[in-house]
């Protein structure tokens, strides 16, 4: 799995890079299956996987296996829908070559696509009984005006149909509606530039929470702080324990870090009352 971090990198993502290069890594099935097993760890748990992706299409397939199903044998449909959120999603960044989408690809340059799921309609047609094979195909009447409004910084809002199959059976269908923006995009909402997006708010104070969460976790270590867990919240912990599994090293670099800023303040505090009884005399 640690070879799908192996980004070759495009610098100056902008509909330049051409769909063969981008299907050496960023639309490369078996990679793109490795990082959401890596970002998504119950996609990993229930054998997803992404098996062949062209622009604007999609498919993939879950597993018939104990994880996957319900208690008659058949596949839970919660993650009916979770295996059409990603092969959805994935027929969707699949129009944006180059464009690197946060929280699955690694990020190596100042542009990126926010892609979020909006809504699900699925009508479930029979028991899934065998190994469900995931389809998704953006219109293709809507992906140049996709391509265009996504480039341009407009939000895409696109409903996407999806598929799924036991071999020639049909199990269900559904329409998932997504959102896509570039990231850089996402400070404001609305024309009158003053409604922070709900997205970019989400992202600024989850970096917030997530500190939180670090320093709640490393508490007792080089410092107390009683206070961090309660700023933190649940998501700033869950944040926290994320990332310090993924990178061990984060805590005793924000412990260090904490203890560092509270002894200056300590001192900077200790200096400025030895020198206030001579401050309040003059």
């Amino acid at each position: 799995m640690a070879n799908a971090r192996l980004d070759p990198g495009h610098t100056s993502p902008s509909f330049e890079v051409s769909w063969e290069d981008d299907a050496c890594y960023r639309t490369n099935p078996i990679v793109l299956t490795e990082l959401l097993w890596e970002q998504v760890p119950v996609l990993e748990f229930v054998r997803y996987r992404v098996t062949s992706i062209e622009p604007g299409a999609a498919t993939a397939v879950l597993p018939l296996n104990p994880q996957s199903t319900n208690q008659h044998f058949t596949h839970q449909a919660a993650l009916i829908v979770l295996a059409a959120d990603y092969a959805g999603g994935t027929a969707v960044l699949s129009l944006t070559p180059g464009w690197p989408v946060v929280g699955v690809h690694p990020v190596t340059s100042s542009k990126s696509m926010a892609l979020w799921l909006l809504k699900v309609d699925i009508k479930y047609m029979r028991p899934s009984v065998a190994d469900l094979v995931v389809t998704a195909e953006v219109a293709p009447a809507n992906q140049e005006r996709i391509r265009r409004r996504f480039l341009a910084g407009k939000p895409v809002i696109e409903s996407v149909p999806v598929s799924f199959w036991n071999g020639d059976t049909k199990v269900a269908e559904a329409t998932l509606t997504y959102f896509a923006r570039q990231t850089d995009a996402l400070r404001t909402d609305g024309i009158e530039g003053k409604k922070v997006n709900k997205l970019y708010e989400l992202k600024l104070t989850s970096s917030a929470e997530m500190i939180a969460g670090v320093r709640a976790r490393e508490s007792g270590t080089l410092y107390e702080d009683p206070y961090a867990a309660e700023m933190a919240g649940q998501h700033g912990v869950a944040l926290a324990s994320r990332f310090c599994e993924r990178l061990p090293e984060l805590g005793g670099m924000v412990a260090a870090r904490t203890h560092h800023l509270d002894r200056e303040i300590l001192q900077f505090l200790d200096a400025r009352l030895q020198i206030a009884p001579y401050i309040l005399h003059q």
